[in-house]
């Protein structure tokens, strides 16, 4: 249960019972390796599993229907006589889920001492079987690795411009790792940096009314200024951005759209009650 390597042997047998059916923590059980291995190895080997297709009978949907929310899927696949996978699939296509105390119950059963699972842990003391073993590449991966300082071919030279998602000009300034606010800045604010130093906090440069533009020749020093954080929200508003006959349609359907929110969760609430 150590993680070991696969013998050839122990290959043979999960091919033939994981075709079979045979669940992936039983093989683990029989062959010593834990559930979680024996998954990537059938995954790795693309195994895949001739189980029967399962014929839905009435009374067994209306199980589903009636108890999936709040009882674990394996006590319904025990009682209906199918595979677990079975009644996930038919939960969804019910649109059925868990309610978060069904949830709750089965991981804090994956927690106790007795679960299945935890005989399939790393045991305190035990060491890994590729302990003080050194990681050898093949050759073939080697060829393709990066090199120490080596940059992906899509890499944008410093000076390079873009226009943002929310429609700003960019330019490139740095080649420092990190977040891209690291090496983008909006053309308006290097524009205003560029003459009168950092923006001070609680500011933003912004463009003077109407002026906005992805023009790199016309933003120029007098089409942007320095406004409050309190100013540039109130330009943004939808009294700001919207005419009157438009702000009430707006309200008006952020307030349908809350109404429809709310119906859908007491729906909900109903399904699972």
């Amino acid at each position: 249960m150590n993680g070991r390597p696969w013998t050839e042997t122990e290959m043979l047998l999960l091919k033939r019972w994981y075709q079979q059916g045979v669940s992936c923590q039983h093989i683990g059980e029989l062959l010593g390796h834990n559930a979680s291995s024996v998954k990537q190895k059938a995954d790795k080997l693309k195994l895949r599993r001739a189980v029967a297709r399962f014929d839905w009978t009435p009374a067994a949907e209306q199980i589903v229907r009636d108890r999936y929310a709040s009882t674990p899927s394996a006590e319904l696949a025990a009682e209906i006589g199918c595979p677990v996978s079975s009644v996930h699939k038919k939960a969804m296509k019910l649109g059925i889920a868990k309610d978060r105390e069904c949830v709750v119950a089965m991981a804090r059963a994956r927690m106790t001492p007795d679960h299945p699972g935890r005989k399939h842990g790393f045991k305190k003391g035990i060491v890994p079987w590729n302990t003080g073993k050194k990681i050898t590449l093949p050759e073939k991966c080697k060829a393709t690795q990066f090199k120490p300082g080596q940059r992906p071919h899509t890499t944008l030279p410093i000076g390079t411009t873009r226009v943002s998602p929310d429609g700003y000009l960019e330019v490139k300034f740095s080649d420092v790792p990190g977040s891209h606010y690291k090496r983008w800045v909006p053309v308006h604010r290097r524009v205003w940096t560029d003459e009168h130093g950092p923006v001070p906090a609680g500011h933003v440069v912004a463009f003077k009314p109407g002026r906005r533009t992805t023009d790199p020749a016309l933003i120029t020093l007098d089409a942007v200024e320095l406004i409050t954080l309190k100013e540039n929200m109130a330009r943004n508003t939808i009294h700001a951005r919207l005419p009157p006959e438009l702000r009430k349609v707006a309200q008006l359907r952020g307030v349908l759209q809350r109404v429809i929110n709310r119906k859908s969760k007491e729906s909900d609430h109903e399904h699972h009650a």
